[in-house]
């Protein structure tokens, strides 16, 4: 059974404190995630997923080693 081809997404959310951009175009999707005190840049393509994560401050530390745990499980 052959794998659905998903749909292109373009979702931009901006507040305050908070940016996410969400962008799958053509089989590669990418997510920025900026906030104060976090930064996190995933790029998901055929060949696998990289994430770069960027923080500071105890809870960065800590959501840090979860999203890598995540994203190592995941994929």
């Amino acid at each position: 059974m052959a794998k659905k081809k998903k749909k292109d997404l373009d979702i931009h959310i901006d507040t305050k404190k908070i940016d996410l951009d969400i962008v799958r175009k053509d089989g590669k999707t990418t997510i920025d995630y900026d906030s104060p005190n976090l930064d996190i840049h995933v790029v998901k393509d055929e060949n696998g997923t990289k994430v770069e994560v960027e923080g500071n401050g105890k809870i960065a530390e800590k959501a840090e080693k979860i999203i890598r745990r995540i994203i190592k499980s995941r994929s």
